[in-house]
């Protein structure tokens, strides 16, 4: 009997990380707060510009299985096109109780972090800035798993960065389109549907693993921002949790012989 024993719990528990991986889920969304304000991420110097993200995790879950992200973005008049990559680090610190977090910068030798890919950007041949999306991921297949760290309330964080690549020197550039949010120290604005956010951001320069200043406030630094964006997938619970929810499956059915 138990080898048969085995063969349950190690069926039980594989069939809820499976029903984990189909069942993705908006764990941030601020792309519904379609703001006015937008973020010029660089001027062709390849720059890289990190945002704290606060996702929904009630359950602290430790990792976050990225399976779709979405920002809005501004065309200038006249873009000229360009390449867009995003990225996904860890957000190393501890004191995420205070106003501001002052999280260790990604890029470097601190955090990990993970390109989503790149995407092409298609010209703006007209005379006004027109709005746009870019996306990575389907929302089903895993694109990136990221570390969380849930050192504030009931939300972990971690950093969204986003790199323009331009050929020559642009004269109309694209920037990241931000909305107004609720900031992790309980300010008053427009909260997103889903997760929270602060007026910090991060800027590496030349590379993705380049100098790092920050944290920076936003110019209008009497709101909270952040790049008007979205991110699904799944939360992953620490394997202890598995495995306690798959003994309680098999003894479920045992109790009932």
């Amino acid at each position: 009997m138990l080898p048969m024993t085995r063969i349950v719990v190690s069926s039980t528990v594989a069939s809820l990380v499976l029903a984990g991986t189909a069942s993705a889920a908006v764990v941030f969304d601020n792309y519904v707060n379609a703001g006015t304000y937008i973020d010029s991420v660089n001027t062709g110097s390849n720059n890289v510009r990190w945002y704290a993200v606060y996702a929904a995790n009630a359950t602290n879950a430790p990792t976050l299985n990225i399976s779709q992200l979405r920002v809005r973005i501004s065309k200038a008049a006249s873009f000229a096109g360009a390449s867009l990559e995003a990225f996904v680090a860890t957000a190393n610190g501890s004191d995420l109780s205070t106003a501001y977090p002052t999280l260790v910068a990604p890029g470097g030798t601190e955090p990990a972090y993970t390109s989503l890919g790149t995407v092409s950007l298609s010209a703006n041949g007209t005379s006004s800035a027109v709005n746009s999306t870019a996306s990575w991921g389907n929302g089903t297949a895993t694109q990136a798993t990221i570390a969380l760290n849930n050192s504030w309330s009931t939300n972990g964080c971690f950093f969204v960065g986003f790199r323009f690549t331009y050929t020559g020197t642009p004269t109309a550039l694209a920037s990241i389109r931000l909305s107004t949010g609720s900031s992790a120290s309980g300010g008053s604005e427009t909260a997103p549907a889903t997760g929270a956010i602060d007026n910090v951001y991060w800027r590496s320069t030349g590379s993705v693993t380049g100098a790092v200043t920050g944290p920076l406030t936003f110019s209008n630094a009497s709101t909270s921002n952040v790049a008007c964006m979205d991110v699904s997938g799944n939360l992953v619970p620490a394997p202890g949790a598995l495995a306690l929810l798959g003994v309680a499956g098999l003894i479920g059915p045992r109790r009932r012989r």
